[in-house]
């Protein structure tokens, strides 16, 4: 279970003469700028205001918003990457976020040797590490190129890489900001397949999404974000159709 009770989340920014700038890089990076307090050269911007959720187990709940309405915040939030301002968060077990899965990737090494660099993020385990990168190489499809430098590799094999080394780990709970996809239509399903196994398998699952066929394929609830707050919460087919109109 993850629960938060009146969570807020503020991003202070001290700034000089460069407001215009840091407004449109806060703007990209957070979205919320409803919200902007100046004081003192200090920009406070509110991510998050007030969110009370609970996510039980079994829940596989989707978050829809048009971009910058927070919800990527909420993931990283939930994710323990970005601290909260006030109110309190609670998590029954450890959480993986599949937010940059790129994060480690070393393109003067080989491919065998960033499989270890990018599964470090997910499991700090080197036994297990270990034993899963068999399975890694064979998932990928990049045995026979597995030893060459990556960057000789095509954006096609590198996504491959990554993706597979990302869905290599089980986890208790697990977040995605939009699906990860990769490689041929092949590819693709075979990588599908595995996410559903991993949705399948763990106790809480959260979804940020812009595509309503994934949230209606993955989810059983859904709560809409505007400007940092729930808008609405219910079933998938009551706040997609809320949203859209």
């Amino acid at each position: 279970m993850i629960e938060l009770q009146n969570v807020s989340v503020s991003f202070p920014v001290f700034h000089g003469d460069q407001d215009a700038s840091l407004r449109s890089f806060l703007s990209r990076q957070i979205g919320n700028l409803s919200k902007v307090k100046t004081q003192n050269k200090q920009i406070v911007v509110e991510g998050l205001k007030n969110i009370n959720l609970t996510i039980a187990t079994g829940d596989r709940l989707g978050l829809v918003g048009r971009n910058g309405s927070g919800k990527s915040t909420l993931l990283k939030t939930i994710a323990g990457i970005y601290p909260i301002s006030s109110g309190s968060i609670s998590r029954s077990a450890p959480i993986r976020g599949f937010f940059n899965i790129g994060a480690g990737l070393d393109f003067s090494v080989s491919g065998y040797r960033n499989i270890r660099n990018l599964a470090y993020f997910y499991t700090q385990n080197r036994e297990e590490i270990e034993d899963k990168v068999p399975s890694i190489i064979e998932f990928s499809e990049l045995a026979e190129f597995i030893y060459m430098p990556v960057s000789t590799y095509s954006s096609g094999m590198i996504a491959r890489l990554m993706v597979s080394v990302a869905v290599a780990f089980d986890a208790e709970n697990i977040l995605f900001d939009e699906v990860i996809g990769a490689g041929d239509e092949r590819f693709l399903n075979k990588l599908n397949l595995r996410i559903g196994e991993l949705i399948r398998d763990t106790k809480c699952f959260v979804l940020a999404t812009h595509s309503v066929g994934l949230m209606k394929q993955y989810c059983n609830r859904a709560i809409w974000i505007d400007k940092g707050e729930i808008k609405l919460e219910g079933t998938v087919d009551e706040v997609i159709k809320a949203y859209q109109a």
